[in-house]
């Protein structure tokens, strides 16, 4: 909640109203604070005798624990110069995807490369040992007389199976046939595309790893809930919902905590990404804005949307989509 990036419900928040990454950590920064130190004292209270006087470290040395040391120093590296340009764009208005983009896709291409290059050192190694093989020498007469053998049993055998020859082949056109009877179309797409997915981790490990730990099973979630707030906008509940939530707006206090309360419930319901579009759009809604008698309480309204996205995934399951995760 601290920063801008920490959730993308504040990038749909900030980016809707412009608001710049070091304004929102500004405003943002003590609140959470106060609410780690809170957690911190009721986790200790709630907890104190389940937690132990000392902590035994592992005696295990950290670097023998990195697959890549040097990716990973370079990653850190990447999410510093990431996070510094986050806060020096954000004087200039700069959307928050034009910065993270280009380090996204140096990652990426660095993954490509080390893919590379770690399958290049395999066969290199595989090539070393296949020389380091011995080729047993097998005397010249002894390959005359296994090659005389072969022949004179090729040929006898050629002569006793000329009449199960056009017994066996209509049997084995048949089943050719009927194979390719039962293989469809979509079947065929089915395997190359598995085949295609198949080689492409084999060669490329490491990047195929990462694109395979995206969260693809909650995507028809999140695609149905989206679909769900453009319907609510289209069949015109975003002016009903504007015009009861700006109850609100009275002062700075009930527009701070009633725009959080309503969102922490509506989360519960929603899931926080789409509350947080749906709840964008009734609070840009003339209904609303024309309630709104000063910047202050506009301003309390957003920070309050802002932390009720955040606070309600502590509440269920589809409170938030890290949750679901």
């Amino acid at each position: 909640m601290a920063l801008y990036i920490g959730n993308p419900t504040n990038v749909i928040v900030s980016e809707a109203y412009g608001i710049s990454f070091a304004k929102y950590s500004a405003w943002m920064l003590l609140p959470t604070v106060v609410c780690l130190l809170l957690a911190y004292v009721t986790l200790r209270i709630l907890f104190h005798q389940k937690l132990p006087q000392h902590l035994q470290p592992p005696d295990t040395d950290p670097r023998s624990v990195l697959i890549d040391s040097r990716g990973a120093v370079l990653r850190l590296l990447l999410l510093g110069f990431c996070l510094a340009t986050l806060i020096g764009t954000s004087f200039a208005g700069v959307p928050v995807w034009m910065v993270t983009l280009p380090y996204a896709v140096i990652t990426l291409i660095r993954d490509v490369c080390y893919d590379i290059e770690e399958r290049c050192r395999a066969q290199t190694r595989r090539r070393h040992s296949d020389d380091n093989m011995r080729i047993p020498e097998i005397p010249l007469a002894n390959i005359q007389n296994s090659t005389t053998s072969s022949i004179r049993s090729t040929a006898i055998g050629t002569i006793n199976n000329e009449a199960d020859a056009n017994v066996s082949v209509p049997t084995s056109i048949d089943r050719i046939l009927k194979h390719i009877r039962q293989t469809t179309r979509w079947a065929k797409i089915r395997d190359r595309l598995q085949d295609s997915i198949g080689w492409v981790t084999t060669q490329l490990p490491t990047a195929s790893a990462v694109i395979r730990r995206l969260p693809w099973t909650i995507l028809p979630f999140t695609l149905g809930m989206f679909v769900l707030v453009e319907a609510l906008s289209d069949t015109g509940w975003v002016s009903i919902f504007a015009t009861g939530l700006s109850v609100i707006t009275r002062n700075y206090i009930t527009a701070v905590y009633g725009m959080a309360a309503i969102s922490i419930v509506a989360c519960q319901l929603l899931n926080n990404l789409p509350m947080t579009i749906l709840f964008t759009r009734i609070i840009q809604h003339p209904h609303f804005v024309t309630h709104v008698h000063s910047d202050v309480v506009m301003q309390g309204v957003l920070l309050g949307l802002i932390m009720g996205s955040n606070i309600a995934a502590c509440g269920t399951l589809v409170g938030s989509l890290a949750g679901i995760m």
